[in-house]
């Protein structure tokens, strides 16, 4: 919820679901939340929840952390990007445990989908949330925890390992272990690239490398 920009996903998405997902066809799929349905005037959006994830802290997901997580986004200090994406949801009310219904405030919610499959539908543990310190290690539900033997600097490293436990498909891990690197210089970030000790670099404005020969 404290990440800036939209750039924090690279090191978020590993580690927690979204409520929502995007195909490869870019089209809004199912992941925390099963199904959906808009009120006829726009108003609100119903959302029908998997009844069997856990988070890798052995907390369960349920409606109860839906209202929590976007409490949380709408009043955390820290919050800037996700507040801003969530001031649309004017109120959260719990239908049932897997059921929640989010209420719009006047002519917004229209973009609803794509918030929820952004950091504000990222799902973090209730027991991730009452921790003085949000421990990353464990607070997520996502195919991917952080190596409990490799140190965290947040901003600048991390090193995911496969989860042991996941409630999603196969494949949704491709790599056994892999290692997000902030480096914030373009060119820095380039002559990794170029000199193999990153294999995949975003963000790039120079020229395009020719890797055909």
């Amino acid at each position: 919820h404290t990440g800036p920009t939209v750039a924090s996903n690279a090191a978020l998405r590993p580690l927690y679901d979204t409520l929502v997902a995007v195909g490869s066809d870019l089209e809004f799929e199912p992941m925390l939340a099963t199904a959906w349905e808009f009120a006829e005037d726009g108003s609100s959006i119903v959302l029908e929840l998997r009844d069997d994830v856990d988070f890798h802290d052995g907390s369960h997901f349920d409606a109860s952390v839906v209202e929590a997580n976007i409490e949380r986004g709408k009043t955390l200090e820290q919050s800037t990007y996700v507040r801003g994406q969530l001031d649309a949801v004017e109120a959260v009310e719990l239908i049932d445990d897997y059921t929640v219904r989010l209420d719009f405030a006047e002519g917004r919610g229209a973009n609803i989908l794509y918030v929820l499959s952004d950091m504000s539908g990222m799902m973090i543990s209730p027991a991730g949330m009452e921790a003085p310190d949000l421990d990353v290690t464990s607070a997520g539900s996502g195919p991917y925890v952080l190596d409990p033997d490799s140190e965290y600097t947040p901003g600048e490293f991390a090193r995911f390992i496969r989860a042991e436990e996941y409630w999603g498909p196969e494949g949704a891990a491709p790599v056994a272990v892999y290692e997000h690197h902030g480096i914030i210089d373009e060119a820095t970030r380039l002559n990794a690239l170029q000199g193999g000790q990153i294999d995949l670099a975003t963000g790039l404005t120079g020229p395009r490398i020719n890797t055909a020969e």
